[in-house]
């Protein structure tokens, strides 16, 4: 995925300015936390149903 936005953003004729690629990242970095963060609730949701149905 982010191998795909870069080589988007490297055929830009514009030059990429710091503050934007500071953002991208952050976006990311953003983005991944609150898979994550999910990903464990589910897991967690999952868990509370089996222990209900036990």
């Amino acid at each position: 995925m982010i191998m795909a936005i870069f080589y988007k953003y490297s055929h830009n004729p514009y030059r990429i300015d710091q503050h934007f690629l500071l953002k991208l990242f952050n976006d990311i970095i953003f983005m991944d936390s609150v898979r994550v963060t999910s990903k464990r609730c589910l897991m967690q949701l999952k868990g509370n149903k089996r222990n209900v149905e036990r």
